[in-house]
């Protein structure tokens, strides 16, 4: 199996199990947060869709809009959507063309360096960026839910 096919093959399993755990939020839930230092499952998702939707745009533009102020403006677009249902629609669908984007990149390409606002990273660290992010808020939303007294495992 290929590096990329690899990595894709983990990144759909990571947005499938991310997608049914903040589905299985409860309504009266989405918007709760344990702390109010915390964040809720619906802005948890809503970051996960503006990072998806920033590593589409800026590969596309050989990821010279990877800045700090691009990130904040792809942050309150997905803040623009205030449904769960539509921002996990919203993350599946940017999460394919993200993938179909960097599917073109050439094998050779994957290690080449390119300069972003949070310094230098290979295109295939930019690429398992998405993946790492999905399953580290999949592990905050499962914490959440214990919180308020979901037990279940949703995968």
């Amino acid at each position: 199996m290929k590096p990329f096919d690899v990595t894709k093959s983990l990144t759909l399993k990571a947005l499938k199990e991310f997608i049914a755990y903040a589905s299985k939020t409860s309504d009266d839930k989405v918007n709760w947060k344990p702390s109010e230092t915390a964040r809720s499952v619906i802005e948890i998702s809503q970051e996960c869709l503006a990072l998806a939707n920033l590593l589409v745009v800026s590969a596309k533009e050989n990821f010279s809009t990877l800045t700090e102020e691009k990130w904040q403006a792809e942050m309150n677009k997905a803040k623009g959507f205030t449904s769960l249902n539509d921002v996990l629609r919203q993350l599946r669908l940017k999460t394919n063309s993200l993938l179909r984007v960097f599917e073109r990149f050439p094998p050779g390409k994957w290690s080449t360096t390119v300069k972003t606002g949070w310094g230098k990273m290979s295109i295939f660290e930019i690429l398992w960026m998405h993946h790492n992010h999905l399953t580290y808020h999949l592990g905050q939303i499962a914490y959440i839910q214990t919180i308020y007294g979901d037990l279940e495992m949703h995968n």
